[in-house]
């Protein structure tokens, strides 16, 4: 899961930075994609797989590294990948071809089919799973707090129980979009109990079959065997490799096992239509929509987004395997690539290769600005008409309410605010602060940035305040935590040491200082014994703290405690937005 700093998100400043490469014909264009995989076309690395299709034809295709480093297996465009988060395209399209066929309807409430899920008082659609606006949370760091490892088996059966156990919703259904893999899991089961079929049969004998995808499966069983499987592998800090494998049997969110031949033949249905005819391609490329009216850029488990002046209709996937599946519509012209080590990133790369074949399309490119750059007079100057035609007056006191420290859940990066001369003042930077003008109650406009960047605060839970940035309609706001006020003098990390439960993740987890930081250990949890960043060490998470009461980890999000009337922790809150959770309330015991 790509993690996005929160000061990129403040400043909105400009895109991602890719080199552009001047097009040349014929195969002076592929040696320019070769040179691009170097660096992991060699037998003792593992590598990708790439696929480039223009006009309805595979115009190159190559295997650059090994798919199986114990049998010096080379990949190749036939070599089978996990393809991750890229395999909710086919449990979408199951859902819509179920549709289509009047067995279900996208409006039907989830209860209806899977009664596992608790009535939490509102209807959850399957358009709300389809389009990640469920509020439904995401399962697997609900498995790390019980104690799960990377490499034990995720089996249905936990999964059911899981959300079985859960007794709020992250949000209200359809008022935010949030990535949740649970929910594409609760649309598999809709399709295997509406069927009478696994997922994995009703995928192959529906979709697989008729596009000719004779290579591709859904691995629900980590008993069978796959022929030219590549296996994920970790590279260590001496740059050796090491097994990187999940044993999941979870279905709907990932688990699809693909080539490069194969997805090329998925890729071609978008244009002839073959499977599902043009009405559902359609449905399938609709975005979905908020409560709100806000139109989102999440289609049925596709991205509809821009590079470089051009739409583009995407997806990546992040497990054992690294996948990315760049497609620009209306140059006919896609991009695959597959990769069997987190180390390397196969969407960077694949916007490469377009670089590459679409450089005469493609618009110039653009370096974002520094923190400190200094704005540009026109359009601080918008910013400023717009504040004097919309600013309202509140007072210190109303102000002083939306103080204190808010932490980006997802990259542990931390934003203050503070009253300042009776203005609220937002630290965007280290020593850079920017006024925070109120336009409504709760909502405010930033001040000297370049473009009009608004600031909303939410309180959808007691004791779970967010801050929101938004910069226009279209735009995904991107929210911050509140972790609490600002203080002289924290309190002791004594004051934190403990056991702690939590029913929805079945869970009872422990707090211990070492070596001046304050580490949350779960279940069966090891103790490293040592201090290189490559000692195994399981259900061991140090925490950094943000401010009084409040830490942060990469992996588990944000963390505050609680406190009762004579200060005493209570307990504690987790946030953790790219997990797919927020506000799961732990109490001492």
């Amino acid at each position: 899961m790509k993690r996005v700093p929160a000061a990129t998100v403040i400043l909105i400043i400009a895109t991602t930075v890719l080199a552009q490469t001047i097009p040349a014909p014929g195969d002076v264009l592929t040696g320019q994609v070769d040179r691009l995989f170097a660096p992991w076309d060699k037998p003792d690395s593992p590598g990708c797989a790439l696929g480039i299709i223009k006009d309805g034809q595979l115009v190159y295709t190559h295997g650059y590294g090994t798919a199986d480093l114990e049998h010096n297996a080379p990949i190749t465009p036939q070599t089978l990948f996990d393809v991750g988060s890229v395999a909710k395209q086919f449990t979408a399209m199951a859902v819509l071809l179920l549709a289509q066929q009047g067995k279900l309807s996208l409006d039907d409430d989830i209860h209806k089919y899977v009664a596992e899920v608790p009535d939490f008082g509102v209807k959850i659609t399957l358009r709300h799973l389809l389009y990640h606006t469920s509020g439904v949370r995401g399962q697997f760091l609900l498995y790390q707090l019980h104690g799960w490892r990377w490499g034990d088996l995720e089996s249905r059966k936990d999964a059911l129980e899981t959300v079985a156990r859960q007794k709020e919703l992250n949000f209200e259904p359809g008022s935010q979009h949030s990535y949740s893999n649970t929910g594409y899991f609760l649309l598999g089961e809709v399709v295997r109990r509406v069927s009478g079929l696994t997922l994995r049969e009703f995928v192959a004998r529906n979709i697989f079959q008729p596009l000719g995808m004779k290579d591709s499966q859904i691995h629900d069983d980590v008993s069978l065997l796959m022929k030219n499987r590549a296996w994920g592998y970790r590279q260590l800090k001496n740059g050796s490799w090491v097994n990187n494998i999940t044993s999941s049997e979870e279905v709907g969110d990932s688990n699809v096992y693909t080539t490069i031949a194969d997805f090329a033949r998925w890729d071609q249905n978008f244009y002839d239509h073959t499977l599902g005819g043009a009405a559902l391609i359609d449905q399938m490329l609709q975005p979905g929509t908020l409560n709100s009216g806000r139109v989102l850029n999440y289609a049925a488990a596709l991205r509809l987004e821009e590079y470089r002046g051009l739409k583009v209709i995407r997806h990546a996937g992040f497990s054992t395997s690294r996948a990315e599946y760049l497609r620009f519509p209306d140059q006919r012209f896609s991009v695959i690539c597959f990769c069997n080590s987190g180390s390397i990133d196969p969407s960077t790369l694949a916007q490469r290769v377009a670089d590459i074949y679409l450089s005469d399309l493609l618009k110039p490119e653009t370096k974002a600005a520094p923190l400190t750059a200094a704005v540009p007079a026109r359009d601080a100057a918008e910013v400023d008409g717009f504040i004097k035609t919309h600013a309202i007056r509140l007072s210190p006191r109303e102000l002083s309410t939306f103080t204190g420290y808010y932490v980006n859940p997802d990259d542990g990066q931390s934003r203050q605010l503070s009253l300042k001369d009776g203005k609220l003042m937002l630290e965007r930077g280290r020593g850079v602060w920017n006024e925070l003008v109120p336009i409504a109650a709760s909502r405010f406009v930033m001040a000297g940035a370049p473009i009009k960047v608004e600031i909303s605060f939410e309180e959808p839970y007691p004791q779970f305040r967010v801050m929101l940035f938004s910069t226009g309609k279209d735009t995904t706001p991107f929210a911050m935590v509140y972790a609490g006020p600002q203080v002289e003098k924290s309190p002791p990390l004594s004051d934190y040491s403990g056991t702690f439960q939590n029913e929805e993740a079945a869970a009872v987890i422990g707090f211990l200082v070492r070596d001046g930081k304050l580490v949350l250990h779960t279940p069966n949890f090891q103790e490293p014994q040592s201090s290189d960043p490559d000692a195994i060490s399981h259900g061991w998470f140090p925490l950094e703290q943000v401010c009084a009461d409040s830490f942060t980890n990469n992996w588990i999000g944000v963390l505050r405690f609680t406190r009762d009337s004579k200060h005493r922790v209570t307990g504690f809150l987790i946030s953790n937005f790219a997990g797919g959770v927020r506000h799961l309330q732990f109490q001492k015991q």
